[in-house]
């Protein structure tokens, strides 16, 4: 389910790559939903599954499409990429933000009720 390079079959020069991002579907999205807080900052992110889209909400961020990333549970939305992490069972529990400014804010998934 991750992105992948192929090559684009040009006769002349090196190799050319197109970048082929990974496209998951709605059920492999909605493993991503829920409400995940922040460890050492005071906010809450919100993801939610629309169709085919994972959004991406919190207060001052309207609902953001999370564009997939060439990795396995990585997704980009403005200046920040959102990585998730997984337990042994595979179920995501972490999210974790980077931007050019800050690195590694990390939010705890709330437990579903």
């Amino acid at each position: 389910m991750t992105g992948r390079e192929v090559a684009t079959g040009e006769p002349a020069g090196p190799p050319l790559r197109r970048r082929v991002t990974r496209r998951p579907s709605a059920a492999a999205l909605r493993a991503y939903a829920g409400t995940y807080v922040g460890d050492a900052v005071d906010a809450t992110l919100h993801v939610t599954v629309q169709g085919d889209r994972a959004m991406i909400a919190a207060r001052g961020l309207p609902p953001t499409a999370l564009q997939p990333e060439m990795a396995a549970d990585a997704f980009r939305f403005s200046v920040y990429v959102a990585r998730c992490q997984r337990d042994a069972a595979r179920r995501v529990t972490h999210l974790t933000m980077d931007a050019s400014r800050g690195q590694g804010m990390r939010y705890t998934r709330r437990p579903r009720r």
